[in-house]
């Protein structure tokens, strides 16, 4: 069975540990049972949008991973998924694939990504594809902990349950997941990055209050 992963970061190239989008995706990859094969491609933008229109035709599930950008999709991605509509709407057929989400942030709460989310199943029924599910997933790039548990407890169980419900080709509302972790900690680690950087740039502490 095989399932497509468009990843539409343009961090893309820079690999999982730069790219949550892909480092998400991957992780789904490793929950889903034998007999499913995953393929996650670049999509923003894709290279040759009538290649993949076809390709998209002979899945059995798709998948479209990203990062809000701007409390929307990511403007690469969007001319992918844009140019697909014109080429695949009305396209019999489509129903029977269903679509599923991963739209990741960088702010704490989850919710933020409910736009995106929106947008995103807007453009699954323009083209005809059939329902799946959302994982929205906020908490930016936090990654030390290994996922399922510590402060990506929910996050893991929430990609459990996402890779079942792909292979059973089920639909659902959106996951919401989001760091079991206290915001403030969470806020105050990233300033102390944000200071690391400013510093490694030659800004100097007064500087970075002005």
């Amino acid at each position: 069975m095989q399932i497509l992963t468009l990843c539409g970061s343009p961090r893309f190239g820079k690999g999982p540990e730069k790219c949550s989008s892909l480092y998400l995706s991957e992780q789904l990859n490793r929950r889903l049972g034998p007999g499913w094969t995953m393929q996650i491609e670049a999509a923003n933008p894709a290279r040759d949008l009538d290649e993949l229109a076809r390709r998209l035709a002979g899945v059995q599930r798709l998948v479209l991973a990203f990062p809000l950008y701007v409390d929307s999709i990511p403007a690469g991605l969007l001319e992918t998924l844009a140019g697909l509509e014109e080429r695949l709407a009305g396209r019999p057929g489509l129903d029977q694939i269903p679509v599923y989400f991963i739209v990741n942030c960088g702010f704490f709460e989850a919710v933020h990504n409910e736009l995106a989310v929106e947008m995103a199943e807007l453009w699954r029924k323009n083209c005809g594809f059939g329902p799946g599910r959302a994982l929205a997933a906020g908490g930016g790039e936090m990654r030390q902990a290994p996922m399922g548990r510590g402060p990506l407890k929910t996050l893991g169980k929430s990609l459990d349950a996402l890779a079942q419900d792909i292979a059973a080709g089920r639909s659902g509302p959106t996951l919401w997941a989001q760091p079991d972790f206290p915001r403030a900690l969470y806020q105050l680690a990233g300033n102390l990055d944000f200071r690391r950087q400013a510093q490694k740039n030659g800004l100097t502490p007064r500087q970075m209050k002005q």
